[in-house]
């Protein structure tokens, strides 16, 4: 496999995954956060350039603090270095050829499999690449598939070269109107580091102490939104991971029915277009209610599914029962 670091390869490899959109979301985005600081600090592998038949955007295994710009949240790059953390252990897939994947993904190191890990990938075809690995080196295997929603829009406009602190700051620095609801008074305002905790516990992939890892430092480092009670309480939110696909969103439920979380998600795709995000977001197949929230704000069911599989090594002692 052969490392892109120079940027104008990595530029010509976002122009090019466009081309095998939606299937190449996950990777697209990835990329996109790449070249636009890089926040995550994940790396590219392809098997050949400039023609490639798979890519693969991975955490780095280098020392995280090294390359930490803001000292302030020095401390979350310590954090997200844990072999059992599937949330730092990311990797995002694309082939063109699931027989060249299954090959690289045997007989090289591209993956770290001794660690607890997760996969994301819009292709069906990968599970039984996966499958059949995570079978030979006897590891345990969790797939979930999802509804994929695409909105098309700003990514074929010139690519926007920005700093990481940027991408957030935007929400940071907006005068936002209020919103009024039911007689009540909302807010639209970026979520902050004390909120994690909240969005952890609402979180259907979350929940434990390693997330909230994860999602602190999506908050500190990503776009993010959430709606606010009269007294500064989140009542909404959402929050955009490495992959750039917005995740996370919850309404509490003494709120729902009421428009603010599309309200909020307005404004947020709004600002996202303007700085050339790819927007694409997933629902669970069983969430009926939720699934109507990205159609009515212009999103489209993509022609592929979303999947994630998490891979774990086999304790011996089960491994002997």
């Amino acid at each position: 496999m052969l490392f892109l670091h120079c940027s104008q390869k990595l530029a010509t490899l976002e122009r090019v995954l466009i081309r095998s959109f939606p299937e190449s979301l996950k990777v697209y985005g990835s990329v996109f956060h790449i070249n636009h600081g890089n926040p995550f600090r994940l790396e590219v592998l392809v098997d050949t350039w400039p023609q490639f038949s798979t890519v693969i955007a991975r955490p780095s295994p280098k020392s995280f603090l090294s390359n930490e710009r803001d000292s302030t949240h020095a401390h979350l790059y310590y954090e997200m270095t844990d072999d059992l953390d599937n949330y730092r252990n990311s990797y995002f897939l694309f082939t063109k050829d699931p027989d060249n994947l299954q090959d690289i993904l045997t007989n090289t190191d591209t993956i770290n499999w001794k660690q607890v890990l997760q996969i994301q990938a819009f292709q069906q075809n990968i599970s039984e690449v996966i499958n059949s690995i995570c079978t030979a080196k006897m590891l345990n295997l969790e797939t979930t598939r999802t509804v994929l929603y695409v909105k098309d829009g700003s990514w074929n406009r010139p690519e926007l070269h920005m700093p990481p602190q940027q991408l957030q700051q935007g929400w940071e620095h907006s005068e936002v109107t209020p919103i009024e609801r039911a007689g009540k008074v909302f807010r639209i305002s970026p979520l902050n580091i004390s909120h994690a905790e909240l969005v952890n516990n609402n979180w259907g992939f979350g929940g434990n102490e390693q997330s909230l890892k994860y999602i602190q430092r999506c908050i500190c480092y990503l776009p993010n939104l959430c709606v606010m009670d009269e007294n500064g309480y989140p009542v909404s939110w959402t929050v955009m991971e490495e992959s750039a696909e917005i995740r996370m969103g919850y309404t509490l439920p003494g709120y729902r029915r009421m428009g603010i979380a599309k309200s909020m998600l307005k404004f947020f795709l709004g600002s996202l277009m303007q700085k050339n995000f790819p927007l694409y977001m997933h629902v669970a197949e069983n969430n009926e209610n939720a699934k109507g929230v990205p159609l009515g704000l212009g999103f489209h069911i993509a022609s592929c599914g979303w999947y994630q599989w998490k891979c774990s090594p086999v304790h011996r002692s089960e491994r002997i029962a």
